[in-house]
């Protein structure tokens, strides 16, 4: 073996280490799951529709809405009042006692705000004056990392904050210009993966240490990719990218050899926004077929499984899936 292939052994062995210690403990290395049946009474959807977020288990029962356009919501840290002009992509936290999502209070101004649902209280946890989405919450619910827009002309920065609103910090660089969005944790909660992209390139699939050190780009393909989401039960990064019909659909990526895989195999889907389930075994999203409509689907992290749950003339967008034990 001459001294080139000796190091880039050396470089893969070190990189799958790396990435099996990203998921030490939560990560089963078998791709045989022995996934368990789903009960629809102890699975919670939360979703946003027609801009107001609403819960509901999945066999359609206790449909309550949280939110309503014109609601009066309050800013934090001034605490000044705010009217709400519409909220999206919902997010439980790992006990499924708080929701987390964006809401918009004016026409270039979005915010995170927070809904604990056992003492009805609802807050924006940081304001005012920017745009920030897509948050996600850290395994031990302590922390939502998420993406905040800088102002113009500076581009979107990976951020991450206290469940209460506090110790904000910046993670990704502002000196640049590369576009940072759509942040999710590790399973162990030491690693962020996030899309990334300079000037007006396409989207790739990044990972980086939880205090923004040691950023690593992990996809480089030709129709972009973004949307990250780390699963707990497999060593892999599902991602959204647009197929050879240009649909945006679902893929994943092996942590241990690199190889993609397009989950969907129905061509008609063409994907607005998923999450994973709380428990791993299931991937929840939002879609169009073929009608005008989006719907709500789920499939397991592997392909298979695939289900269509709602079947309505509304429209759905962001969406996540609660499962209780």
């Amino acid at each position: 073996m001459n001294q080139i292939n000796k190091t880039m052994t050396v470089l893969f062995l070190l990189v799958s280490l790396f990435f099996i210690s990203c998921t030490k403990n939560k990560t089963p290395l078998s791709p045989d799951i022995i996934y368990p049946p789903l009960e629809p009474s102890k699975a919670k959807l939360v979703f946003s529709r027609s801009g107001e977020i609403f819960t509901m288990k999945l066999d359609g029962s206790e449909l309550t809405q949280l939110t309503h356009i014109g609601d009066t919501v309050f800013v934090n840290p001034l605490g000044y009042p705010a009217i709400s002009l519409g909220t999206d992509m919902p997010q439980w936290n790992p006990d499924g006692k708080k929701i987390v999502f964006t809401e918009s209070i004016a026409v270039d101004e979005q915010h995170i705000t927070l809904i604990d649902l056992e003492n009805h209280s609802r807050k924006i946890l940081r304001g005012p004056y920017y745009i920030a989405l897509a948050p996600a919450w850290s395994p031990d619910g302590k922390k939502i990392v998420y993406a905040k827009g800088l102002g113009k002309p500076h581009p979107f920065k990976i951020f991450l904050i206290d469940e209460n609103g506090e110790n904000e910090k910046q993670l990704t660089n502002t000196n640049n210009a590369k576009t940072d969005g759509t942040p999710d944790f590790s399973p162990n909660g030491n690693q962020i993966t996030f899309s990334s992209s300079e000037d007006n390139s396409f989207l790739q699939i990044f990972t980086m240490n939880i205090d923004g050190t040691d950023i690593r780009q992990l996809t480089f393909l030709e129709k972009g990719a973004s949307r990250p989401r780390w699963l707990s039960v497999m060593p892999s990064i599902t991602f959204l990218s647009k197929d050879s019909l240009n649909h945006v659909t679902l893929y994943s990526l092996s942590l241990l050899n690199g190889s993609i895989k397009k989950l969907i195999q129905n061509d008609k889907i063409d994907i607005f926004d998923y999450s994973l389930s709380n428990d791993g075994y299931w991937i929840i999203f939002s879609a169009r077929s073929e009608k005008i409509y989006n719907d709500i689907y789920l499939i397991r992290p592997d392909g298979s499984e695939l289900r269509q749950i709602t079947d309505d003339n509304y429209v759905y967008w962001g969406v996540d899936l609660f499962i209780e034990n």
